[in-house]
Parts: structure tokens; C-alpha cells; sequence
């Protein structure tokens, strides 16, 4: 297995791992929780999500894409870093009153406080993490985040079982926190050690900067529909969106996140060693693509009943937002990693550009649609997202040099995958009563028809994620192997 595979084989195992026992947290908090509380939550927690954003600074993608890191370079961001952390948990606790007051809402000063310890915290982890992600050494983090996903989640249900309501998704959030930074800790080089030092520090914040901008811009974008729809509608429909949103986002835990940690560092290499950045480029939209559509088709077809078996009939205002975010997901695969690939070929000030441009296009967008309700808004998101597609294929044109034809051919294939995979598992939808019955034996016939499908289209088309797949099926179960007669 080259270095590559192996590192993707790792993180794959990782955010899988990871998305399993978040499944199952899931579904236990479900229960255990009202769509009131965790309202709260996910209303407490975009403040927290901003001055996350805030306090990271690119610092951990400066120290990845650094030439070499030096004790003075390590300092330098463990100076910024810290100093950063430690005056956002100050704010943070200074405005958890007002937005407490602001959303009628005292649950959410007390989230919002928990939350803010944890970037006391944070610091003395987050550098040796980034060291470990720069070094490929993704066995030692895969052991860190599944201690930290298990305490987690563990901590979570106990408390809520307890009775502690929102307030157990806080304490859940800060144990992980504490469990992140003892395992950085403990492997992290022992020559090197955390220190104070100025020098440097504007290097980091040069580079830092237009990495910030990008991703205030499109986290905000992501948090600003609860933050709209807890202001205008209630902290209930909060709840809904926020289901809705993060039943889409698997797709984005278990595949998207799974390669990210070594996208930036593939093509911060083809760069130095002028290799084919084109291509490999359009080679990441057809996996994903091919991966992403018949996706999120299937998701949206069946919403109802899968979120009926993972959250419980409570939820069923739901489906239908969840019905339009996979619209928003599907978009999204025209460009995927387009932040990383931009930063990693330089074009840092391109990412930023192109995400403050759709982020004012989603705030003109939702100000003209959110009197007509939360649906509205899930499809406001999506016709924004539409946008930033065409905005960052211009920047990623500029830097690349793609061929819009080759990137057309990439797309079309796509489709007919996408059609091919779909046809079996939508005649057994329209056509069989008892995929409608039982939830859990539609769910499994539905699923189960759809991946056998996929990988005969892959062959039949000879796509080129289908060496990808073969290869990895003649590894681990020869007896298998698609080209077995």
C-alpha cells in the first residue's frame, strides 16, 4: 500500500470510527433530549463555533504547509495561539449574558460559559496536533480522537441520563476537549517544548489572515439559518434545522473530512514538484461526485424513515428540510477541498474572495426570504450555494488551468453514474410496499440494492474511482475482487 493509500486508509478509519459512535450518540441523545434543548445548544454553540474560527487563525495550516518548523516558528504560533484562545474565552464568557438576553433564552449563557473553558485549554494541544497531521503520522491522532469521540459521547448520554438537558452536551464538549489535549500531549516530540516567543508571530499572522477571513466567512454561512431561525421562527424549529443539517453532514464526517487531512499536503507537493495539478484536480471531483449524488438522491428520497429509525417520530418537521440540504450537498460536490487546494497552490487571498462573496450572497438571499418560514430558509441556503459554486470554479480556473471541457466530461460521467446506481433502488422505492412498512427493512433493501448497484456502474462505465475500489477489494478480500470471473 503506497504512502498515500495508507494515509487516507487511516483517516477514512478514523472519521468512520468517529461517525459511528457520533450515530449512536445520536440516537441515544435523541431520546433523552427534547428539540427545545437542543436548541439551546446548537444556538449557544455557533457563538462558540465563530470564536473557534477566530482563535485557530490558520495556525495549524501554517505549521502543515511550513518548509521546515523551527523551536522559534513553534513558538511563534504557540504565542499567537494562546494569546488568541485565552482572550476569546474572555469574551465568550463576557457575551453569553447578552445573547442569552437576546434569544430570550438563559440556557444559553450557561452552554456558552462550559464552552469557553475548553480554549484555556485548547492551546496546549492544538500545536502538537497540527505537528502530527504535518509529520502523516495519522495512527497516533486516529488513537487521540477515538479516546476523545469515546469520552465524548459517553459523557454526553450519562449526563442526560442524569437529567441534565442541554447542559450535557456542554460538559460532554469540554471532556473531549481535556482528552484531545492529554493525548497531543503525551505524543508529542519529546524534543520539543512550548515556549514564548514574539519572533516570528507576524509571519504567522501574513499567513493566517486571508485563511481566517475564508473561514469566518463560510462558517457563518453555515450557522447563520439557526441563528436566523431562533430569532424569527423558535428554538424549536432550531432544533429541526439542526437535525436536518447534521443528518446531510454525514456525508461530509464520513467522506469529505476523511481525506481532508492529506489533500493540502498532496497538493502543496504537486505544486513543488510541478506535477499535474489539473488533473488530479478534476480526478477529486469525480470521486466525490461519484460518491456524493447517488448519496444524497437516496438520502432525500428516503428522509423520512431513516430519520424516523435514527431520532424517533418526534422529529418528522425534519424531513422535509432535510429533503432540501441534500440538494445543498449534492451542489457542493462540483468543488470539492476547494479551500485547501486553493491554500495549498497560494491562492489563500482567492479562497478568502470568493467566500466573503457568498456569504453576502446568502445574507441577501435570506433577508428577502425568511418571512415565509424555515423551509424557505433551507432553500434559500441551497439556490447561495448554487453561487458559490460558480464563484470558486472561477478562482480555481484562474489557479489551476483546467480544461472546462475535461471538467464537463468529469460531471456528465456523474450523471449517467449517478442514474445507473439509482435505477434498481427506485424501482424498489415506487414499486415494493414493504420498503414503506417496516423503516429499518426499506432502509437496509434500499441501501444494500444501491451499493451492489454502485459498484456494477463503476465497471460498467469504467470510472475511475472503479481501480480505486477493485484495488482495495483484491487487498483485503481477494475471494471478492470485481475482476473475478
Amino acid at each position: 500500500m503506497s504512502g498515500l493509500h495508507r494515509a487516507l486508509f487511516i483517516t477514512f478509519l478514523d472519521k468512520y470510527s468517529g461517525l459511528l459512535i457520533s450515530i449512536i450518540s445520536t440516537v441515544i441523545l435523541s431520546r433523552l433530549l427534547t428539540p427545545e434543548e437542543i436548541g439551546v445548544f446548537s444556538v449557544a454553540a455557533v457563538f462558540v463555533l465563530l470564536a473557534t474560527i477566530l482563535r485557530e487563525f490558520g495556525i495549524g495550516d501554517y505549521l502543515v504547509q511550513a518548509r521546515e518548523v523551527t523551536q522559534t516558528g513553534l513558538n511563534a504560533a504557540f504565542t499567537l495561539m494562546l494569546a488568541s484562545s485565552w482572550a476569546l474565552a474572555v469574551i465568550l464568557w463576557g457575551i453569553s449574558g447578552p445573547a442569552a438576553d437576546f434569544y430570550h433564552e438563559p440556557g444559553v449563557e450557561e452552554v456558552i460559559r462550559v464552552l469557553a473553558l475548553s480554549f484555556i485549554l485548547v492551546p496546549f494541544g492544538a500545536v502538537f496536533m497540527a505537528l502530527l497531521r504535518r509529520e502523516m503520522k495519522f495512527g497516533i491522532s486516529y488513537r487521540i480522537h477515538l479516546a476523545q469521540n469515546i469520552v465524548h459521547a459517553g459523557t454526553g448520554i450519562s449526563l442526560a441520563y442524569w437529567g441534565l438537558g442541554y447542559m450535557s452536551l456542554a460538559w460532554a464538549s469540554l471532556a473531549g476537549v481535556v482528552v484531545t489535549v492529554l493525548g497531543a500531549t503525551w505524543y508529542r516530540p519529546k524534543t520539543l517544548r512550548l515556549g514564548l516567543a514574539f519572533s516570528g508571530v507576524g509571519k504567522v499572522v501574513r499567513f493566517g489572515g486571508w485563511v481566517m477571513i475564508s473561514t469566518v466567512c463560510g462558517q457563518l454561512a453555515g450557522r447563520i439559518p439557526e441563528l436566523l431561525i431562533g430569532k424569527v421562527q423558535s428554538i424549536a424549529q432550531v432544533g429541526f434545522y439542526s437535525r436536518a443539517n447534521g443528518l446531510i453532514e454525514m456525508f461530509d464526517q464520513g467522506i469529505m473530512q476523511a481525506a481532508a487531512p492529506v489533500v493540502m499536503p498532496h497538493f502543496s507537493k504537486l505544486k513543488r514538484e510541478d506535477g499535474e495539478i489539473a488533473a488530479h484536480f478534476l480526478k477529486v471531483v469525480s470521486y466525490i461526485i461519484a460518491l456524493a449524488w447517488p448519496f444524497y438522491v437516496l438520502l432525500g428520497l428516503m428522509a423520512e424513515p431513516v430519520i424516523r429509525v435514527l431520532y424517533g417520530d418526534q422529529w418528522g418537521a425534519a424531513v422535509p428540510l432535510a429533503q432540501a440540504l441534500c440538494v445543498f450537498g449534492a451542489v457542493m460536490a462540483f468543488t470539492p477541498y476547494a479551500g485547501m487546494i486553493m491554500r495549498s497552490l497560494g491562492g489563500a487571498r482567492d479562497e478568502a474572495l470568493a467566500q466573503s462573496g457568498y456569504f453576502v450572497l446568502l445574507l441577501i438571499i435570506l433577508a428577502g426570504i425568511y418571512p415565509y418560514g424555515t423551509q424557505a430558509i433551507a432553500w434559500g441556503v441551497v439556490l447561495a450555494g448554487a453561487g458559490r459554486i460558480l464563484l470558486l470554479l472561477n478562482r480555481l480556473k484562474h489557479l489551476i488551468g483546467f480544461s472546462w471541457r475535461d471538467y464537463c466530461a468529469v460531471v456528465l460521467q456523474g450523471v449517467l453514474l449517478a442514474m445507473l446506481t439509482l435505477a434498481i433502488p427506485l424501482a424498489l422505492w415506487f414499486g415494493l410496499a414493504f420498503v414503506h412498512e417496516t423503516a429499518w427493512l426499506g432502509f437496509l433493501a434500499i441501501g444494500g440494492s444501491a451499493f451492489v448497484s454502485w459498484l456494477l456502474a463503476l465497471r460498467l462505465i469504467q470510472h475511475p474511482l472503479y481501480a480505486e475500489v477493485d484495488g482495495l477489494i483484491g487487498q483485503y478480500l481477494p475471494s471478492l475482487t470485481i475482476r473475478k470471473k
